[in-house]
């Protein structure tokens, strides 16, 4: 569990599945109602500057190492402290949702009968606690298997979809209105296209040496590479539903997907795509539950990680279930991240680099 190092091809698609659930489970749906007809722009607007983060992230992590061990070298041991358990604080955020995310969607697409959400739930922390658990290597191993599959499902509903479109509803290209430019949806956006700073930021002491030379450009290769397959899956929404329609649907990916026979054997194509999405919520849990760890090991004194990864996975689901109790809770919490958790995220994220490097400069 404890051998072996992170190549960049693994880099990029661990980024990467930290995005892809909830760039087709959970964001598409709000960024059209706050965005409008035009919401597909959004990610391409927000993408630039988190690129930008992405890249100093992961380029003072492979030059200063990873979060944990250098925000307690250059802010001390207590403020260095303070920081690691204000970003475990904020993932903590980011993983109470994530979980109710995947509970919600594992609900709407495989369950007939009457099954409790509370055991979906505990049916998707069981094998993510067990990928947190195995380590940064095994999950990045596990992501270079499963984010490849979803990309290239996602990528071929959409091509499939091309001849049953309403191009016209999807017209003009440029938009007509600064809508998709506000605060509510650019928020929204950046909610998820941070993730890969974070990633980069604490598997740093895991990189191979190819890796941490490419590690700010892999991570901020991954955002745009994310920002332009959302923006073109928002487009396509639109040309199939509608800009009223689709911004009225919670999960809109999979109603498109079930919409589409492609083969005789297949009846939709659901069939195919929503099991992968499944294995890449799981994978996304499953890194988020790590990083948590990671964090709660370098923000206390002493803290033994099994006891740490349990602890934070039972409390994900709890709080996930108690206060997200519908599908529409679990879209408003958005606007909770982007409001509170993502500033505290970006700022934990970068301020031990920037003032590790101001005290380099001033000391004697």
């Amino acid at each position: 569990m404890n051998r072996g190092s992170i190549t960049p091809p693994q880099l990029f698609w661990t980024a990467l599945l930290t995005m892809l659930p909830t760039m087709i489970m959970l964001l598409p749906g709000e960024l059209l109602r706050q965005g409008g007809r035009w919401a597909w722009w959004t990610p391409l607007v927000a993408a630039p500057p988190a690129a930008a983060l992405a890249w100093a992230a992961g380029w003072l992590a492979a030059h200063d190492g990873d979060m944990v061990e250098h925000a307690r070298r250059a802010l001390g041991p207590i403020a260095g402290r303070l920081v690691l358990a204000a970003t475990w604080a904020a993932t903590g955020a980011y993983t109470i949702i994530i979980v109710r995310e995947v509970g919600e969607g594992a609900r709407a697409t495989f369950v007939s009968g009457n099954v409790p959400l509370g055991a979906l739930v505990l049916m998707v922390l069981l094998p993510a606690g067990i990928l947190a658990w195995l380590g940064p290597v095994v999950i990045a191993r596990v992501a270079s298997l499963v984010a490849p599959l979803l990309t290239a499902a996602y990528l071929g509903g959409l091509v499939v979809a091309l001849p049953v479109l309403h191009i016209i509803w999807a017209l003009p290209l440029l938009p007509g209105d600064g809508r998709f430019a506000t605060w509510p949806p650019l928020g929204i956006a950046w909610v998820w296209l941070v993730e890969p700073a974070l990633v980069g930021v604490l598997v740093a002491h895991r990189l191979d040496p190819a890796a941490r030379r490419r590690a700010g450009l892999v991570l901020a290769g991954v955002t745009i590479t994310a920002a332009i397959l959302l923006a073109l899956g928002l487009w396509a929404l639109v040309a199939d539903f509608g800009p009223p329609r689709a911004a009225q649907l919670i999960l809109p990916f999979q109603l498109f997907s079930e919409d589409l026979p492609y083969s005789p054997y297949l009846e939709h194509l659901d069939t195919l795509v929503m099991p992968i999405q499944m294995l890449s919520g799981l994978g996304k849990v499953g890194i988020f539950l790590w990083l948590q760890t990671r964090l709660a090991g370098g923000a206390t004194v002493r803290c033994w990680a099994p006891a740490a990864l349990v602890s934070e996975s039972v409390a994900a689901g709890i709080l996930g279930l108690v206060l997200f109790p519908n599908a529409l809770a679990v879209d408003r919490s958005l606007y909770r991240l982007a409001d509170f958790a993502l500033p505290v995220l970006a700022g934990g994220i970068l301020l031990p680099y920037l003032v590790g490097r101001a005290w380099r400069r001033t000391a004697p």
